[in-house]
C-alpha cells in the first residue's frame, strides 16, 4: 500500500482482506473516501468513508445527487460531496465479505480522523447526543 500518510492502521486493513477465505468468492466490496464540504456551521466532518459493492465512482454519484441512498447529511443539505479522495484510497484491498468491508471501513475512518481530520463512518461509534465530549479530538479517533 502507498497511502498519503504512513500508519500501522493500513496493515490492519490489509490483514482483514488477507484473512478472508477464498471460498467466499471474488473480492467485490470497495472502500471509498469522499471529501465533505460543510454547508452549515454544525457540520464537523471533513470526510465520509463508506464501502460499496459498486464502483466508488457510482457511489460518489449517488452521494452527489443527495438521493435516498446518500449519506443523511448530503440528503438534508448539511454538506456536499466534493470529490473522491483517491489519494486516501490508493492501495486499499477489496473484500470478499460484507463483515470484513465494514470492519475495514471503521478502521479507515479512524485512521483518517487521526491523521487528516474528522471522518464519518457508520462503523465508528460516536458519543451519545447530549453527552459531554471528553476531549477536543475528532469523533472516531483513538
Amino acid at each position: 500500500m502507498t497511502p498519503a500518510f504512513d500508519t500501522g492502521g493500513w496493515r490492519k486493513i490489509q490483514r482483514l482482506a488477507d484473512s478472508e477465505d477464498p471460498s467466499m468468492g471474488p473480492a467485490r466490496y470497495h472502500l471509498y473516501v469522499i471529501e465533505v464540504e460543510a454547508l452549515v456551521p454544525t457540520m464537523r466532518y471533513l470526510f465520509y468513508v463508506g464501502y460499496t459493492g459498486k464502483s466508488p465512482e457510482i457511489r460518489f454519484a449517488d452521494h452527489q445527487a443527495a438521493g435516498a441512498k446518500a449519506w443523511k447529511h448530503f440528503r438534508k443539505g448539511n454538506a456536499r460531496a466534493v470529490r473522491i479522495r483517491h489519494d486516501l484510497m490508493e492501495g486499499l484491498p477489496t473484500f470478499r465479505t460484507l463483515r470484513s468491508a465494514k470492519k475495514a471501513e471503521g478502521s479507515l475512518a479512524r485512521i483518517i480522523s487521526t491523521h487528516m481530520g474528522p471522518a464519518y463512518s457508520d462503523q465508528v461509534k460516536s458519543r451519545k447526543k447530549g453527552a459531554p465530549q471528553k476531549s477536543t479530538r475528532a469523533i472516531g479517533t483513538n
